[in-house]
């Protein structure tokens, strides 16, 4: 991918990503993408973007395989997007623990803490596990595409390819609607997006703002919850389900509507 001919934009609107829908669209058609794996619960709006551009561009071409990921992605992977190697875990859960072993960290008690190291071109256990699942009647030589809405560092989509490669697929490339900028100005991590609609200087927060507003609600509430009783927490629960459920409708729509000017 040719980084310099890609837009460059400060702040891209919905109206400008859903230009870079249609593109990808495009990339997907020229290259015979067969499956496209979508890295992650925020990407999914953006995905089914990517499908009503298909749609519109290839009425009577079958879409691909899309296969959506969501919780799977745990607080490790996260961290390790941020690039850190080595970190201190604070009182960490059982549960907390075994999920940052199948992110590929191992964890040691030192002194009075535990700390988390990140180990090597290993796989995340858990997306191997479920991908393995879903492509197990995949041929190995198919086109796959690893897709996310944004990607600030690579480390998502890496990890994703890493799994495909793993599971014995060659024919992998990855994509993303918006890039930041500090990766333009890194030709060695430039040149591993097959696909980029635009770099930009801030994320856009309009697909997921408010789901990852959402998402900080209820780690609130967790800390809380001992003040809580228990018909208070399934009310919130439930308030911030069909919160999050209403504004993916939302923000659906007005994409279809987008797209029928």
């Amino acid at each position: 991918m040719d980084a310099a001919k890609v837009d460059s934009f400060y702040r891209i609107t919905l109206e400008q990503f859903i230009g870079q829908a249609r593109k990808l669209a495009g990339f997907i058609h020229e290259n015979k993408i067969s499956h496209v794996v979508v890295a992650g619960s925020t990407a999914q709006s953006a995905a089914n973007m990517v499908k009503v551009a298909w749609n519109a561009s290839y009425p009577r071409v079958k879409l691909p395989t899309f296969i959506a990921f969501g919780k799977i992605q745990k607080t490790a992977i996260y961290t390790a997007q941020r690039g850190r190697e080595s970190f201190e875990l604070r009182n960490p859960s059982e549960k907390s623990l075994a999920e940052y072993h199948a992110a590929g960290y191992t964890v040691s008690h030192v002194d009075t803490s535990f700390v988390a190291q990140r180990t090597k071109n290993q796989p995340n256990s858990a997306i191997l596990k479920d991908l393995t699942q879903r492509l197990i009647h995949t041929p190995r030589n198919s086109s796959v595409l690893v897709f996310d809405e944004h990607t600030s560092s690579l480390h998502t989509l890496k990890n994703f390819r890493s799994v495909l490669g793993t599971l014995g697929f060659s024919n992998i490339q990855t994509a993303a609607l918006t890039a930041s900028e500090q990766i333009r100005k890194q030709p060695e991590l430039s040149r591993e997006l097959n696909f980029v609609g635009a770099f930009v200087t801030k994320a856009p927060a309009f697909l997921y703002g408010d789901r990852r507003q959402t998402v900080n609600s209820i780690l609130a509430l967790r800390k809380h919850r001992a003040t809580l009783t228990k018909d208070e927490i399934v009310k919130k629960r439930t308030a911030v389900k069909e919160f999050v459920e209403r504004t993916l409708r939302s923000t659906r729509k007005s994409v279809r509507d987008q797209f029928r000017k």
